[in-house]
């Protein structure tokens, strides 16, 4: 899945007050503040995104080094917001934005829409159209879990190449995932559960709600014992998930709808076997390095011997292990995260 049909239409700049109706504004608002960002319309909805730059100047006539981040399955942009500080004293330009049914974005498919490869492809594409001048290129993508997922694909998109991608800095991305059983039945019928989630059918949504509140529970890395190496970090973001599956229009379908389309096996899968040509092989012709990132304790997408010795055949692939780390690093702890991308980011440009 290389190329994607390039059907969009001209993203075009919106105000907050047309982004979305009030109602849902508000209630968005209630949960996070006022937006950080921008927003623009694309064709498949309404996405919020934010640019960071650093105050020193580029040099005269250069380009900035943009740095895009990408969030995963039900967080936001904001989950970068200790990172992106950090890649921005480092010289970058850094661009984060929120996937569509997340955050402040909205998609124009309902509260369950497909978000699968093509949808997220488009709105990176469309995203960089906006920010980027037409022939800048893109210095990394660094995704999260399903955000990994996305920076895969967009380094392999034909319609990017312009944009010469040529490093990845993926964390903890949902190559694989030890999943709560109503994920496991919506892998064998995707299509019937993304329908009964569109008609708002209150016990798959309370399901599905539920089971991302457990995956909330083993996402953070606990001990032996089972007490959590953060415990701070993880009560912290269990009371807002709990708010966010409550109060946000759109959440649970936004899960749904990239679950659905992006996390079954069978897609898992495939996403396997586009990292390995990426890494091993580049892309017509460009380098790809690419840094893979993982908590020692994640059960959520476990990083188990199997799995690294997959990814250890993979030549081009860096991996670096965080000790005491379960799958939501980020909010653990992003300082090492954040020293080994720019260690990464530093040399190759050079």
């Amino acid at each position: 899945m290389s190329s994607f049909a390039n059907t969009s239409t001209p993203p075009t700049p919106v105000s907050l007050e047309d982004a979305m109706e009030k109602e849902m504004l508000d209630a968005i608002t209630a949960l996070y503040g006022t937006p950080k960002g921008k927003f623009f319309r694309g064709t498949h909805g309404v996405t919020h995104f934010v640019v960071e730059q650093p105050a020193a100047a580029q040099g005269e006539g250069a380009q900035p080094k943009y740095a895009v981040l990408i969030h995963g399955l039900g967080t936001s942009l904001e989950v970068y917001d200790d990172l992106s500080v950090e890649l921005v004293s480092d010289g970058f330009t850094v661009i984060r934005y929120d996937f569509l049914n997340h955050g402040f974005s909205v998609g124009n498919g309902g509260k369950c829409m497909d978000l699968g490869a093509e949808v997220m492809v488009t709105q990176v594409r469309e995203l960089l159209d906006v920010v980027c001048g037409e022939e800048e290129k893109v210095h990394a993508f660094v995704g999260h879990s399903t955000g990994g997922i996305v920076s895969i694909l967009a380094a392999n998109c034909e319609e990017l190449d312009g944009r010469e991608i040529n490093q990845l800095g993926l964390v903890s991305p949902a190559l694989w995932a030890d999943k709560p059983l109503i994920a496991q039945i919506a892998d064998k019928v995707p299509g019937a559960v993304s329908y009964l989630l569109q008609q708002g059918v209150p016990g798959l949504s309370f399901a599905i709600a539920d089971a991302y509140l457990k995956n909330c529970d083993e996402a953070f890395g606990r001990g032996n014992d089972g007490a959590y190496f953060y415990p701070e970090a993880y009560a912290k973001a269990k009371a807002f998930n709990e708010k966010l599956l409550k109060d946000h229009p759109n959440a649970v379908g936004g899960i749904g709808g990239a679950n659905l389309n992006m996390l079954t096996g069978t897609a898992c899968t495939e996403w396997r076997a586009i990292l390995k040509d990426v890494a091993s092989n580049g892309v017509r012709g460009r380098i790809v390095n690419t840094r893979l990132i993982f908590g020692n304790r994640d059960v959520v997408v476990p990083f188990g011997s199997k799995h690294l010795d997959e990814l250890k055949r993979m030549s081009n692939i860096t991996l670096v292990e965080l000790p005491n780390q379960g799958h939501e690093s980020l909010y653990e702890d992003s300082a090492p995260i954040a020293a080994t991308l720019k260690k990464q980011f530093e040399r190759s440009y050079a």
